[in-house]
């Protein structure tokens, strides 16, 4: 029984990835001639450059992935040249997130970013790093024998060892699955019961993660900290030097979205087996890409012209930092420069936190520090970090970006989050159909899809996280950390932020008022740029 059914999972994994990819062709052949197009760098799943609209016509052609970035590099000067822009902003999207959908979002963007100003009127200039994060392919190359550090994409994939492959994962992630169902189930349901107030009243220290958050917020952010009402403290009050605000919270769960998921209750107890088995597979694979991104594997070989012979894309000694987006960078970094008044932004949303992240680690820190090789990013002067939701770990954060801003007096960090409530009550794929256990992204990332092994291997993006860990944020007021109201009965024309984890980039996430902390606005304070949920 297990081997047919591991069969189908592949061939529905294999199925899927090239639906989407001939919907990526056909959506997208429309834009061909857009001048949008230069400032989209699309990276697919084998960490190789490629020009959506190529592909879309032709196919595209691995074996000239580098010669068809540095075509687009020569395009995107012609842009700078022509564009003048005071600001450069890299945006870099999240998880969960295939080549179309990538694609498509930084064309939604492109053109309210480019006709925006800064919050000091600066010209800004927009340029996307899209990659292959998606969920089905990046469980089938799970399926394929991807891991422990090893890539095997691009090494011309026999079919029979490939389903060789899948008969032995599949199976084995299945049964890890429903071993782990009994966990998953038990700490799902406790983070949902964490939503009670009345439980949490009667016997808060059976909470300890909201217990110690929500002394910590007493003692340490503001004094009668009230949290239905929200709170701003600014930078330099008590002993914490960064601005930090919280949107008003607690509102309660409707009755007909209450009973709806206590009706889907057993649909929830049966999917459970497949956040081990699939998820966190998928995830592993997501979180590989999101580094090779900047740093390719040394064994992310791909057949076929000189030009993807990564020894040819260094220029010295190792470290180095070869992907595309790595040789983006390099490029901002000569634009800067030649214009040492030009500004740049980097943001990024939940796992594109990630992905910048390494960009950080591969990047010379200072204007003067050389020690990380020839090959290493050249130090960029940057002014803003804007994080959305990040998935990155506070470790990693402060490995990376964390330390570029303790190290660069001109930056600035702005971390944006969902109310600890959000955090917790939203539900997928929808309210009205709560198939899986409720909790945003980052919640399954800290409870379901890793296993921190401290407080500081928990994500980032989560308000909760950075208040309980406050002493390990950045000890700066460049430092902010600014958490959205919880507005459960939000609509198109009533909303006070992102109530859910993927809203973040569908509002002005350049404007300066959109990212600081303030004191708690009514709703409609903030109004979505993009498309309507």
């Amino acid at each position: 029984m297990t081997y047919p059914r591991s069969l189908v999972i592949i061939f529905l994994c294999a199925l899927t990835s090239c639906i989407n990819q001939q919907s990526l062709l056909s959506d997208l052949k429309s834009h061909a001639g857009n001048a949008v197009d230069t400032y989209i760098f699309a990276v697919d799943a084998e960490s190789l450059f490629y020009p959506y609209l190529k592909k879309t016509n032709s196919g595209g052609n691995k074996a000239n992935s580098y010669n068809d970035l540095d075509t687009q590099l020569a395009n995107l000067d012609k842009a700078y040249d022509s564009d003048r822009p005071d600001e450069v902003m890299l945006f870099v999207h999240g998880g969960m997130t295939n080549e179309k959908g990538g694609v498509k979002g930084a064309l939604a963007k492109f053109n309210e970013i480019k006709n925006s100003r800064s919050h000091n009127g600066k010209k800004i200039m927009p340029i996307f790093l899209t990659w292959d994060s998606g969920f089905s392919s990046s469980y089938l190359n799970h399926i394929k024998g991807d891991g422990n550090g090893i890539s095997y994409i691009g090494l011309n994939h026999k079919v029979p060892a490939t389903f060789a492959s899948g008969t032995i994962q599949v199976p084995t992630d299945i049964l890890t699955g429903i071993i782990q169902t009994p966990k998953t189930w038990f700490d799902g349901t406790a983070k949902t019961l964490q939503t009670w107030d009345w439980l949490y009243g009667l016997t808060p220290e059976s909470f300890p993660a909201t217990n110690t958050y929500e002394l910590t917020l007493k003692s340490q952010l503001k004094d009668g900290w009230n949290s239905s009402e929200g709170f701003y403290k600014p930078a330099g009050l008590n002993n914490i030097p960064w601005a930090a605000s919280l949107g008003s919270g607690n509102a309660p769960l409707s009755f007909p979205k209450s009973a709806t998921s206590i009706a889907f209750i057993p649909m929830t107890v049966a999917l459970a087996p497949a956040y081990q088995a699939i998820g966190r597979p998928a995830w592993e694979n997501m979180t590989r890409r999101a580094h090779t991104v900047v740093h390719r594997y040394p064994t992310m070989m791909v057949s076929g012209g000189t030009g993807n012979n990564r020894d040819d894309r260094t220029d010295g000694s190792f470290p180095v930092a070869d992907g595309p987006l790595s040789t983006l960078m390099k490029h901002i970094a000569k634009w800067q420069h030649h214009s040492q008044s030009l500004r740049v932004s980097v943001v990024g949303h939940s796992m594109g936190t990630m992905v910048l992240n390494e960009a950080f680690r591969g990047m010379e820190v200072t204007p003067e520090s050389k020690t990380k090789g020839r090959g290493a990013i050249p130090h960029i002067n940057i002014d803003r970090i804007i994080y959305m939701a990040a998935a990155c770990t506070i470790r990693d954060f402060n490995d990376t970006a964390g330390d570029y801003l303790m190290r660069n007096p001109q930056a600035n960090c702005y971390n944006l989050c969902l109310h600890p409530a959000r955090e917790l009550k939203e539900e997928n794929p929808s309210a009205m159909f709560p198939l899986v256990l409720s909790g945003s992204l980052l919640t399954w990332i800290d409870e379901f899809f890793e296993s921190p092994r401290d407080f500081q291997d928990r994500t980032f993006g989560s308000f909760e996280n950075c208040i309980i860990a406050y002493r390990r944020m950045p000890n700066t007021i460049r430092f902010s950390l600014k958490g959205f109201a919880d507005d459960s009965d939000w609509s198109e024309t009533s909303i006070s932020g992102p109530q859910k984890h993927t809203q973040f980039d569908e509002f002005k996430f350049w404007e300066f008022d959109y990212i600081t902390p303030c004191q708690p606005k009514p709703i409609n304070a903030y109004l979505p740029s993009g498309p309507k949920i």
